[in-house]
C-alpha cells in the first residue's frame, strides 16, 4: 500500500483571538466528511502541536489532491481547515530517473492560458530559479488583487507544479498634495458577505477615522457557536477599505467579567464584579476561576464564587502557592446549568500588589520634600486633589497627578535645575 508522509506543524487560535490547548487533530483527503468526522490523529494535547503522519494514497487517481487538517481545542470549539495541495503519480519504476535540467520557465496573470502558453522568462544556466530576476506590467491589470503563476519544464518536456503568489494593484500615482478622504458610509455583516454596499448600514459622521464608533449589532435569529462579524468603509471618493473581523460565539447563558484589575497579588481580597445574561437557576454557583501562567483552564484554580442567577460581585482571593507570572486568564463559569465556555480577561499575578488609591494629598516641607530623585505622587483621576508646600531640590524630578486640582500653596519650591511636572489625570 502506498503512503504519503508528511510532518505538520499547527498551531490553532482560539476564539476571541487567544490561544487555547489543541485537543484534537483530524484530516481528510479532497471532501470533507463535516467536522469531528474525518481521521483523527494521535496528539500531545497543548497550546502548540506537531503531527507527524502518513496516509494511505493507493485508491487515490494520480493528479493533484488535497490534505486538509483541522484541530479542536479544549473547550470543544474547531479552528479553520487547513489545507495543502499534493501530487500523487505512480512510483512503481524499475529505476528513478536522474533529475532533468529546467529548460523552460513562464508566469501567468490571474487566468491560465495552459502549458507553455504563458509569458516565458530567461533562463541563465547555473543560476537557482529562486535566484531569476523578471518584472511585469500591471499597467492593464484593474485596480485589486490579482494572481501571479509560474511553472517550469524540465528536458524531458515535463512540467512542475504552479507556484502562485497574490499581489494587489492600485494607481500609485495620485495627484500630488491628495488629501485623505473621509469615510462616508460604514456597514457591518456577519459571516456571509452579501456583497459592498449591500450589509447593515451603520451610521457615522464624515471623519478619516472611526477607531471609536460604536454601534449595535443586530443577532437576531443567529444558532448558537462561532459566527464572524464583518466591518469594511467607504471614503468620499466612492473607494471600499479591506474587510475587518472579529470572530464571537452566540451563546444562550453567558457570564461575562466586569471592570476588574488586569493584576493583582497574592493573598490580597478583591472584587469582581460580572454581568449574566440567559437563565440559571436559583441553586447555580458562579465559581470565579484562574487558569494557569499559559492560559490553559485545564487544572483552574478557584479564586471565589457566590450563588445565585443573577449579576453580582465574587470577592476574589489568589492563593499563596499561585506562580508571580503575566499569561493568566480569569473566568467564571456556572454550575447549572453547566457553562464554562465563558469570556475571560488577560491576567497577571504580582508579587506586591499597587498602593491604594488615595483621593487627597497635603505634601509639607520637611516630610515630603524631594531631593535628587525621581518621583511620582498621584491621587484619584476623579475626585483627586493635591496640596502642595514642599520643596523639590537637588535636580530631582516629580510629577503630580490628580483629576480635580493641584494646588501650591506658600512654601513650595522647585529649585534651579530640578524638573518638576504638574498633570490633570491620576490612578483609578
Amino acid at each position: 500500500m502506498k503512503k504519503l508522509g508528511l510532518s505538520l506543524g499547527l498551531v490553532f487560535s482560539g476564539l476571541l483571538l487567544q490561544a487555547q490547548s489543541i485537543s484534537q487533530v483530524e484530516y481528510f483527503i479532497d471532501n470533507d466528511p463535516g467536522i469531528g468526522n474525518a481521521t483523527a490523529l494521535s496528539i500531545t494535547p497543548g497550546n502548540e502541536v506537531t503531527a507527524s503522519f502518513s496516509f494511505p494514497v493507493t485508491s487515490l487517481t494520480d493528479g493533484f489532491h488535497y490534505l486538509s487538517v483541522r484541530a479542536q481545542d479544549a473547550d470543544g470549539d474547531w479552528g479553520n481547515t487547513t489545507y495543502r495541495v499534493f501530487a500523487k503519480f505512480n512510483t512503481d519504476l524499475v529505476t528513478v530517473p536522474a533529475p532533468q535540467n529546467i529548460t523552460a520557465l513562464e508566469y501567468l496573470i490571474d487566468n491560465d492560458p495552459g502549458h507553455g502558453a504563458g509569458t516565458f522568462i530567461p533562463i541563465t544556466p547555473g543560476l537557482a530559479l529562486n535566484e531569476i530576476p523578471f518584472s511585469f506590467s500591471v499597467n492593464s491589470l484593474s485596480d485589486g488583487f490579482h494572481i501571479l503563476s509560474i511553472r517550469a519544464q524540465d528536458a524531458g518536456g515535463d512540467w512542475g507544479n504552479t507556484n502562485y503568489r497574490s499581489f494587489v494593484k492600485f494607481n500609485t500615482a495620485p495627484p500630488v498634495n491628495t488629501q485623505p478622504s473621509p469615510i462616508v458610509y460604514l456597514e457591518y455583516f456577519i459571516d456571509n458577505d452579501p456583497g459592498a454596499g449591500n450589509g447593515t448600514s451603520v451610521p457615522v459622521s464624515s471623519s478619516l477615522s472611526v477607531d471609536n464608533l460604536a454601534f449595535q449589532v443586530d443577532l437576531n435569529g443567529l444558532l448558537n457557536g462561532v459566527h464572524r462579524l464583518s466591518v469594511r468603509s467607504k471614503n468620499a471618493n466612492g473607494d471600499w477599505n479591506q474587510v475587518n473581523y472579529q470572530p464571537f460565539t452566540v451563546r444562550d447563558n453567558i457570564v461575562a467579567l466586569g471592570n476588574v484589575a488586569d493584576a493583582f497579588c497574592r493573598e490580597n481580597i478583591f472584587s469582581v464584579p460580572f454581568t449574566v445574561s440567559g437563565s440559571f437557576s436559583a441553586s447555580n454557583i458562579f465559581t470565579l476561576q484562574l487558569s494557569d501562567e499559559n492560559g490553559s483552564f485545564s487544572n483552574p484554580t478557584t479564586l471565589g464564587s457566590t450563588t445565585g442567577n443573577t449579576s453580582g460581585i465574587i470577592q476574589a482571593t489568589i492563593p499563596a502557592g499561585v506562580t508571580v507570572a503575566a499569561g493568566y486568564k480569569l473566568r467564571i463559569v456556572a454550575s447549572d446549568p453547566a457553562e464554562t465556555d465563558q469570556p475571560f480577561k488577560l491576567f497577571e499575578v504580582l508579587d506586591v500588589c499597587p498602593p491604594p488609591c488615595a483621593n487627597s494629598a497635603i505634601l509639607s516641607s520637611i516630610d515630603d520634600d524631594i531631593s535628587g530623585s525621581i518621583t511620582l505622587i498621584e491621587v484619584s483621576n476623579t475626585v483627586g486633589t493635591i496640596q502642595a508646600s514642599n520643596k523639590i531640590t537637588n535636580g530631582a524630578r516629580a510629577t503630580y497627578h490628580a483629576g480635580k486640582y493641584i494646588e501650591l500653596t506658600p512654601g513650595f519650591l522647585a529649585s534651579s535645575g530640578t524638573v518638576f511636572t504638574v498633570e490633570m489625570g491620576g490612578c483609578e
